[in-house]
């Protein structure tokens, strides 16, 4: 193992532990990045909710409900185009509820040629239950299943139609089965089976034997994989998620055969001992995918997606946050895609955001036996797991305490050369530095920290969020000064779970004499509202420019007040970003409102002298309704009132047959402007004034509906001829 010394130095051989601290970055990993350094990320959205695609955007790896994929995978895709992105459908089980596409298709196949397994009692088999509804049936994947009219059974229709759905010119880069297991004897014993009814596969009325429903059920799903892999060829990922006895011979056979991996949902509860991190990790690297299996159509192409077992077990706070470091730290320890369970909303853990480049060699467990600490060194740092409930010595290393269970370091970042001065005023000193990365070439400092000493040897810091990529200029003000004093600066950079940087040389400045700064800073032009939702508006903007020295500003105040109020009646926008460098695009979400409703917004600007600007120009933005939200949506018409023409522009997530019409006050139709099915995306309408038959109707207040199956949106417009 490399670098022992060093490695001592950062945990300590007195038994002190250094922890560095964590912080968020929002800069969106590659694929590139994430196949040149660990760790390997895969996020699972099964749920699309407002500002869902932002947040998918930061990820390398994103699987998708189907659901999810309609309203999510393009505007992910538009924001990440490395993004590779997973279908996650169930294998063998079909919510009873779903009206989406493909989803619903396989349920009204299904109630077509009778495709369902059955209790002895007749009724349904769930695999998956909630608030007292039957959410998934399963679905027959053995011989017993009836045959369609093209003589298929449900295991043979189902790998046709997805490969055809979901395959075919490479819609997806590869597919996650949910709920595919190597048996389904347990559901007899499932909370969504009270009762203990057995299952009956052969619908004779009478229950089956838990040895004869495993071999059935076992051959059934081998066929389904092995269908399914000859239909996409040796190159196309196909993962499972499904007990882990996917691993073991069924009836002869193994269905790992024709799996490129697996995912474990929840790690630390794999069976058997279920909370033991030693062997769950033997398993992972040793158990999965053993050489000795029959066939080895996938060799090379071995995936393992590991989750978190903190929601899985319903844990929260301290403990929730040691089941996540365990389990990424078994992910870098197991080469496996570390995953957050997926009925779990989306989080962004600091770790993520690690570079530790390539694994210099396997994981060792340095005390040896059950007491073992885990370390893997790799090309930018290292890992290091104590699983254990109390702190292990380890000869050489020093003391690995269990608090976090999961230590991640990586290798300092380089030393600033050139920090020079950029501007000097008396009571303001903005300096200029090339922004370093560190030896690997994929890390940049997420933080400066600017040091000051004056000639009495009292010294101030100042703090800043690197915004420009290694290698680019970046910009640090120190402010409230005294003028005419000279100053030694310094500056180091910083990243979470990274040591900081050298510091640099000692750069001398001296502020000038003389009044300080009274200019304010520019007045911001461009503040819109870019993205609205039923209870949520989001404000974009450019960071002004500060005089006189040309950085960045102090401080935003934003507020915002509904029809009738003004600036100062308005609220304070709470949790608002610091002003970053001149030209750089902003962004805030104000939460919390109310859906449909008119909102006005208005911000100034302070800089570190405390001169105000102006105001900004008032912008107005409207929360959607709630049916806007499900499917469909028509922005606010504009312009309104209008005098010649206005224009309306809806956006649709789904191909449905869509209606948008003009009607009169009293409900007489005045013209249809759009009367057909539109695939998902954004259309743009206009009005000129006129009915049906052409001819210009008079002025009044005019109502424009938009309908689609199940959504009826209406926006009320104002008609205003010059007379």
């Amino acid at each position: 193992m490399k670098r022992t010394a060093e490695t001592s130095r950062l945990l300590g051989v007195n038994g002190r532990l250094v922890v560095l601290s964590i912080a968020l970055l929002a800069s969106a990993m590659s694929p590139d990045r994430a196949a040149a350094a660990y760790p390997k990320i895969l996020r699972i959205n099964l749920n699309p909710y407002p500002g869902a695609a932002t947040d998918l955007a930061r990820y390398d790896h994103v699987a998708y409900s189907y659901r999810a994929a309609l309203m999510l995978r393009q505007a992910v895709r538009a924001a990440n185009p490395s993004s590779v992105d997973f279908a996650w459908i169930s294998a063998q089980s079909v919510s009873s509820t779903d009206t989406y596409g493909l989803i619903k298709a396989i349920r009204d196949s299904a109630n077509a040629y009778n495709w369902w397994v059955y209790k002895s009692d007749g009724s349904h088999t769930l695999s998956w239950c909630a608030n007292g509804v039957d959410n998934e049936w399963v679905l027959d994947m053995t011989d017993n299943c009836p045959r369609s009219r093209r003589g298929e059974r449900f295991r043979d229709w189902f790998a046709r139609t997805l490969v055809d759905s979901l395959v075919t010119g490479r819609q997806f880069h590869g597919l996650i089965l949910d709920q595919c297991h190597s048996t389904i004897y347990w559901l007899r014993e499932f909370q969504c089976n009270p009762a203990r009814v057995p299952l009956d596969l052969n619908r004779d009325g009478i229950g089956d034997a838990d040895t004869t429903v495993t071999r059935q059920w076992a051959l059934g799903i081998y066929d389904f994989l092995k269908q399914l892999r000859e239909r996409v060829g040796p190159d196309y990922p196909v993962l499972c998620n499904g007990a882990v006895n996917l691993v073991y011979d069924n009836a002869g056979k193994r269905l790992t055969d024709f799996l490129n991996g697996v995912m474990l949902e929840c790690f630390l509860m794999m069976p058997p001992l279920r909370t033991d991190f030693h062997n769950n990790l033997f398993n992972i690297n040793r158990g999965y995918f053993p050489e000795q299996a029959a066939v080895q159509p996938l060799a090379g192409q071995r995936w393992m997606i590991i989750g978190d077992s903190g929601p899985c077990l319903q844990l929260t706070g301290e403990a929730l946050e040691r089941q996540k470091r365990l389990t990424l730290g078994g992910c870098l320890l197991g080469d496996g895609f570390y995953t957050r369970p997926p009925w779990d909303g989306n989080e962004w853990q600091p770790e993520y955001d690690l570079c530790l480049g390539e694994p210099l060699s396997d994981a060792d467990s340095l005390a040896g036996g059950s007491q073992g600490v885990w370390v893997r060194e790799f090309t930018n740092g290292f890992v290091a797991v104590n699983p254990n409930p109390a702190p292990v010595f380890v000869p050489g290393r020093g003391t690995f305490v269990p608090a976090l269970d999961a230590v991640f370091v990586q290798d300092p970042l380089d030393r600033v050369t050139d920090l020079a001065t950029s501007v000097v005023y008396p009571n303001v000193a903005q300096v200029r530095f090339t922004v370093t990365g560190d030896a690997s070439g994929c890390s940049v400092p997420s933080t400066y920290r600017l040091r000051a000493e004056d000639p009495a040897g009292n010294t101030r810091e100042w703090t800043g969020v690197v915004t420009m990529p290694a290698g680019a200029l970046q910009y640090a003000n120190a402010t409230f000064l005294t003028a005419g004093t000279a100053y030694r600066f310094t500056i180091t950079t910083e990243k979470p779970n990274m040591s900081p940087s050298v510091a640099s040389d000692t750069l001398r400045v001296t502020t000038s004499g003389g009044a300080g700064d009274t200019q304010p800073p520019a007045i911001v032009q461009d503040l819109a509202v870019s993205v609205a939702s039923p209870r949520s508006l989001t404000l974009r903007w450019t960071a002004p420019m500060d005089p006189p020295t040309g950085g960045a500003a102090a401080v935003y105040e934003t507020r915002r007040w509904l029809d009738g109020g003004s600036w100062a009646t308005g609220t304070v926008l709470a949790g608002f970003p610091q002003p970053v460098s001149p030209g750089t695009q902003q962004s805030y979400t104000a939460r919390g409102l109310t859906e449909a409703t008119r909102y006005h917004f208005q911000m100034k600007t302070r800089d570190y002298s405390n001169n105000w600007s102006a105001p900004s120009p008032e912008v107005i933005g409207w929360t959607r309704s709630s049916s806007e939200a499900a499917g469909a949506m028509l922005e606010p018409i504009l312009p309104n009132p209008f005098s010649r023409a206005t224009r309306m522009q809806l956006t649709l997530r789904e191909a449905v047959p869509v209606d948008v019409s003009v009607f009169a006050t009293d409900g007489r139709l005045v013209k249809v402007l759009l009367r057909e099915t539109r695939g998902a995306g954004v259309i743009s309408l206009t009005w000129d004034g006129t009915d049906g038959g052409g001819r210009a109707v008079s002025n009044g207040v005019y109502l424009c509906r938009l309908s689609t199956p199940g959504i009826g949106i209406t926006r009320k417009m104002v008609l205003l001829r010059n007379r």
